[in-house]
């Protein structure tokens, strides 16, 4: 009775730390989460996205903000072109917990179009 004691003992204790956690981590790479673009220009067209999610908006005299859902991994295109004349045109990308992950600015040209692509992730 006593050897078959110890031989059940140290299987139970084993089997008690071996349980899993199962929480919902909403850190996890296939979790879909929603950012958002915003482009200051005089008069400037944004097309942004990927293929498979690609959407476009109009600037006018002011800067205009576009959500967007990603997982992590995913890197945002976006193509702005100026309209009528050569203008200053700034990009701010946000993430889903609100911060700034991307930030740029150029003077462009109504000829061609400034091509702009950063990586979104989950941290």
């Amino acid at each position: 009775m006593k050897k078959l004691a110890f031989l059940f003992i140290p299987l139970i204790i084993a089997a008690a730390g071996c349980s899993k956690n199962h929480t919902n981590d909403d850190t996890t790479d296939n979790v879909k989460r929603t950012g958002y673009i915003q482009v200051t220009c005089d008069n400037c067209k944004v097309g942004y996205g990927m293929p498979d999610q690609y959407r476009a908006f109009d600037v006018t005299g002011t800067s205009a903000k576009a959500e967007f859902t990603y997982q992590t991994g995913y890197t945002l295109q976006a193509y702005i072109t100026a309209v009528d004349h050569s203008q200053k045109i700034n990009i701010t990308v946000y993430n889903a917990d609100n911060q700034v992950i991307y930030n740029n600015a150029t003077t462009q040209g109504t000829t061609g179009y400034w091509d702009v692509s950063t990586l979104l992730t989950n941290n």
